[in-house]
């Protein structure tokens, strides 16, 4: 590779090696200042849990959710799950090392070096060496005798895991029926009641609508909407005051070469001729332009033969990169050198023959070379800066309600919160933040097209429609619910009487994989599916949809072959014992912390 790319190898290294390592000090911090010296924000049953701990498990939550998000991450709108989050994970932790210390779990010095030792971060050609170790962390600023520390601590907490998983027992005839259960097919039927079959029976009533209008009002919620003021601030108006000297164009030159990378280049030729009908025809008129080329110049033999928009120019496709092309044809034309001609070669289009007019090796342009796109991005991205200081001061102004001072001209808008336009601006991540800060909150500095964006939530609005203004919706949902009511007690007289018609089928299928539909739609009849059996060939109770009610079936059933010697018996009772354990590990943790005296400082949690 070039000898850019061969300088920064170094330092990127250390740190992309550091990232393997740095889990382990997010949730037990690494510092000079002692535990007692640093603020508190709570403790688990007696354990203290500092502000630091608590600010690196956040830091480590929030890159997680960036790694997901990327650029529609923000952290403002996301702050107060990470923080929950971060403080749910010191809670684990802080049970589990209690949990530790009650049962003498503990780990050996040996163990410790066999896990550092696993680590690729300091190993070199597959071999842990102890000079890139120290060499690593002394570049991360951490001792040796700390990093040591926090891998004792991260292998307690693997113990721990695994002695609470290791109590759970799993018999052989659980795995059986298990899987059995899991690897049978059935084939139901189902009738359905629609309750427009019922309709005509339904009586009604003004206090119906009343009742139903008032145990159902959150049905009827208006849209929000918020009253906002806000200044845009377009990156052109900060533009002329940039001026930019030689070292801010070469620093931005350095720093950003890779922008000014030009890759290989090919000038290429081709002969086309496309799959028809009858690809040998196809073949053979290849072959025939490959025998032309004896006797003929290559471009007038592709004015002759090919069947693409490059005939009339002699074949030319001009200068091509080879990641512009299919992969088969990358290979084959990396292998040619100047005024070269290659054989017969197949694309997922047809067949080409290539030929090589000129090529122009890869390069970064000269300084000189682009030095006014350069001035032009270094204006750009000084401007934005100057522009996002000046909207953080106009914030600053919003928050301490010192307008009067402000040089840009506020705009007013009504924003809804279904609608997430502003004025004439699609802006859904804004207006999501705007009802997510609420009333009297200010919002950004926030990147849109036309510039920088900052504001205030003047005033959101909340209620209710009024029964009258939505009186017919209330009608017939009312009349809905009562005809379903009635197709109810259908479905039940029929399933009590087992007078049950013949209904439509389902193809074959698992009762504990995903259902078909129509069961796919029907809450929680996901729990009562697998009790279909010879013993039990219809569902006790009709199950409601959104607008039926159905009465399941049994028609017929297929067992599995069941063989406790099979791969795939073994992988399930693997799997079946590890989940199982998971399922419980998740339960006995989800007690222990309802038993802790957990106590959370919510004024610091807030504040940070």
């Amino acid at each position: 590779m070039l000898n850019f790319l061969r300088k920064r190898a170094t330092s990127w290294f250390i740190k992309a090696a550091f990232f393997l390592i740095i889990v382990v000090f997010i949730f037990w911090g690494v510092g000079t200042v002692r535990e007692k010296e640093q603020t508190i924000i709570g403790e688990v049953n007696g354990k203290k849990i500092s502000i630091v701990e608590f600010q690196n498990a956040t830091n480590l939550v929030a890159e997680n959710y960036r790694a997901i998000l990327g650029d529609k991450f923000d952290y403002k709108l996301f702050s107060e799950q990470i923080k929950k989050t971060a403080w749910d994970m010191l809670v684990d932790q802080a049970v589990l090392m209690q949990v530790a210390e009650e049962l003498k779990i503990q780990v050996s010095p040996q163990e410790v070096i066999e896990e550092i030792q696993k680590n690729d971060a300091f190993k070199e050609n597959g071999v842990f060496k102890r000079e890139k170790y120290v060499e690593v962390l002394r570049y991360n600023k951490i001792m040796p005798s700390q990093f040591e520390s926090q891998i004792e601590k991260s292998l307690l907490l693997k113990k721990v895991r695994a002695f609470l998983k290791n109590a759970v027992t799993v018999t052989d005839s659980e795995i059986k029926e298990w899987y059995l259960l899991k690897n049978r097919k059935i084939k139901a039927g189902y009738i359905t009641l629609n309750y427009k079959d019922f309709v005509k029976e339904v009586t009604l009533k003004e206090e119906d609508l009343k009742k139903y209008y008032e145990e159902n009002k959150e049905k009827f919620k208006k849209p929000e909407k918020a009253t906002i003021t806000y200044y845009i601030l377009p990156i052109s108006d900060f533009v002329s005051s940039i001026k930019p000297d030689e070292k801010d164009l070469k620093d931005y030159y350095n720093e950003h070469k890779d922008e000014f990378y030009e890759p290989k280049k090919y000038t290429l030729r081709h002969i086309f001729v496309a799959f028809g009908k009858d690809r040998a025809q196809s073949r053979n008129k290849i072959e025939e332009a490959k025998k032309s080329l004896e006797k003929e110049d290559f471009a007038k033999v592709a004015g002759k033969f090919n069947e693409d928009g490059t005939k009339a120019r002699g074949g030319l496709l001009g200068d091509i990169s080879l990641n512009m092309v299919t992969p088969k044809l990358a290979t084959t034309i990396s292998t040619l050198k100047k005024g070269d001609i290659s054989g017969v070669v197949e694309s997922e289009y047809g067949y080409h023959i290539l030929k090589v007019d000129d090529i122009r090796e890869e390069k970064f342009k000269d300084f000189e070379e682009v030095k006014e796109t350069v001035k032009e991005k270094v204006i750009q991205n000084k401007a934005k800066i100057l522009a996002l200081k000046n909207a953080s001061e106009i914030k600053d102004a919003l928050d301490k309600g010192q307008t009067q001072n402000i040089k840009f001209k506020p705009e007013k808008a009504d924003v809804q919160k279904d609608k997430p336009v502003i004025n004439d601006m699609n802006l859904p991540e804004l207006v999501n933040n705007i009802f997510t800060l609420g009333e009297g909150k200010t919002f950004g500095p926030f990147n849109i097209s036309k510039g920088i964006i900052v504001g205030k939530v003047d005033k959101i609005d909340k209620g209710y429609f009024t029964i009258s203004e939505v009186q017919e919706r209330v009608r017939e949902e009312v009349i809905k619910n009562k005809a379903l009511n009635l197709a109810e007690e259908r479905a039940k007289k029929m399933i009590s009487e087992g007078s049950l018609p013949k209904g439509k089928e389902t193809d074959w299928f698992s009762p504990v994989a995903v259902l078909p539909a129509p069961f796919n739609t029907i809450k929680d009849i996901d729990k009562e599916i697998p009790s279909l059996d010879r013993n039990n060939k219809v569902l006790k109770k009709p199950y409601r949809s959104e607008d039926s009610v159905y009465i399941v079936y049994l028609i017929d059933i297929q067992d599995p072959q069941l063989d406790q010697n099979s791969e795939d018996y073994k992988k399930f009772a693997s799997d079946f014992i590890e989940n199982k354990q998971n399922m419980f590990f998740e339960e006995w943790l989800k007690n222990a912390k309802k038993n802790a005296k957990i106590k959370l400082n919510e004024e610091r949690f807030k504040s940070i």
